[in-house]
C-alpha cells in the first residue's frame, strides 16, 4: 500500500471512532450551531379603529355616523388628533375629535362619534390622523382612513391603513385547467 492511502485509513478511522461521529438515529437531529431567534413584529403603541356606519342618501348627498376609537398599548403623551376630510364633507353639528389629550395611560380606550354630511353624491376619503410621544422621548405619527361613498358611487374594495392600502383576502377557487 502506498503512504497516502495509509496515512488515509489511519485518519478514516479515528474520525469514525470519535463518540458522535456517524450517523444518528432515525428522528434525531443535530442541535444547531447557531439557532435562529424568533422574528417578533413589534406593533404600534396606538391603535386607530375608524369605521363609518349608518349611510343614508339625503336630497343632495347624505348622512353618515363616524365612529372612532383610540386604543393605547403604553402611556402615551401629547396625543394630537386631526379629521381630514375634503370640502365637501363636513361635520353636521360642527364637532369635531379633541385636537389634544395631555396623555393616555396604558390600556386606556377613547370613543369619538361624530355626525358626517356629504353635500353632494360621491366618494369620500376620510382620515384620522393620530401624533403622539411616549414616555422615553419617542414621537409617532400614524393615520388610519376609510371611504365615505354616499349614493350610486361605489367605495374602493381596500381602506388605508398605517400609510398601507389594505384589500381583504378572497379565497379563490382552484385555477382552472
Amino acid at each position: 500500500m502506498g503512504k497516502a492511502v495509509q496515512v488515509f485509513l489511519i485518519v478514516g478511522s479515528l474520525l469514525c471512532g470519535r463518540p458522535g461521529a456517524g450517523p444518528s438515529p432515525a428522528g434525531e437531529q443535530a442541535p444547531a450551531s447557531h439557532p435562529v431567534p424568533p422574528t417578533i413584529e413589534p406593533t404600534l403603541p396606538v391603535q386607530i379603529d375608524l369605521r363609518l356606519g349608518t349611510v343614508e342618501r339625503a336630497t343632495h348627498g347624505g348622512r353618515a355616523r363616524l365612529d372612532v376609537e383610540i386604543r393605547a398599548a403604553t402611556e402615551v403623551r401629547d396625543l394630537d388628533l386631526a379629521l381630514e376630510l375634503p370640502d365637501e364633507v363636513g361635520s353636521e353639528d360642527g364637532s369635531t375629535l379633541p385636537e389634544r389629550t395631555p396623555s393616555l395611560a396604558a390600556g386606556e380606550r377613547r370613543h369619538y362619534a361624530l355626525p358626517l354630511r356629504a353635500h353632494r353624491e360621491g366618494s369620500y376619503p376620510v382620515l384620522v390622523v393620530a401624533s403622539f410621544h411616549l414616555a422615553d422621548g419617542r414621537s409617532f405619527r400614524l393615520a388610519q382612513g376609510d371611504t365615505l361613498a354616499v349614493g350610486s358611487s361605489r367605495a374602493p374594495a381596500g381602506r388605508s391603513h398605517l400609510g398601507a392600502y389594505e384589500v381583504i383576502g378572497v379565497t379563490l377557487n382552484e385555477p382552472s385547467r
